[in-house]
């Protein structure tokens, strides 16, 4: 007897559903316990799988961690596809920009890629398996934030460098604040006046 074509589907969203499942597992391990300690049968236990779960879905634990900077990077774009264009007063833009970038960058799903990319800085097989997939999103990310800000008179590189500036402040703090929680520098506050600053030479 062949499978129907509903079976199939199925199938389909067990196994989609099943990936999901270990990938939202593993974002929560990375995050509690760091990506250097986390184990796939961790991980397969907080999703109430089996290790050969991790083994049948993704072959490899390196493949389960390369899912999961998809994931994060994915997560992170979408995050930033909400961010006004030029149809939105620029003050108010660059306000909302500021926020978005804010939380975008300190969600569970960003915090993990970032985890695993700093746990296997000394594997080069892995961070150049990773690499077109930053790439991806990167290049999005400055389309969206150039496309954002096309009416402000800058060039494209200069519009780039400055979300870049941001972006690393962000990441700055993060670190900064999981070895020193009551470090509040680079807020919303902070972030908005700097890309006003840089946009339109106000102080």
């Amino acid at each position: 007897m062949h499978p129907t074509a509903s079976s199939r589907r199925s199938q389909a969203d067990r196994r989609a559903q099943t990936r999901a499942a270990l990938i939202t597992a593993a974002v929560s391990c990375i995050n509690t316990s760091g990506a250097a300690a986390v184990s796939t049968q961790q991980i397969a236990a907080a999703a109430n799988l089996t290790r050969g779960a991790v083994q049948h879905h993704f072959g490899t634990p390196e493949a389960l961690y390369l899912a999961v900077i998809d994931h994060g990077w994915t997560t992170l774009v979408d995050a930033h596809r909400r961010a006004p264009g030029p149809e939105v007063p620029l003050t108010d833009r660059l306000s909302t920009w500021a926020a978005i970038m804010h939380d975008a960058y300190r969600q569970d799903t960003t915090r993990a890629a970032y985890e695993l990319l700093v746990a296997h800085r000394s594997n080069p097989a892995f961070l150049d398996s990773q690499l077109p997939i930053l790439k991806t999103a990167e290049q999005t990310l400055d389309d969206l934030w150039t496309t954002a800000l096309a009416d402000t008179g800058h060039h494209t590189a200069t519009l780039i460098k400055l979300r870049t500036l941001v972006r690393s402040c962000i990441l700055g703090t993060i670190v900064r604040q999981a070895v020193d929680p009551t470090d509040h520098t680079a807020t919303v506050d902070d972030l908005h006046q700097l890309m006003l600053t840089q946009i339109t030479g106000q102080s």
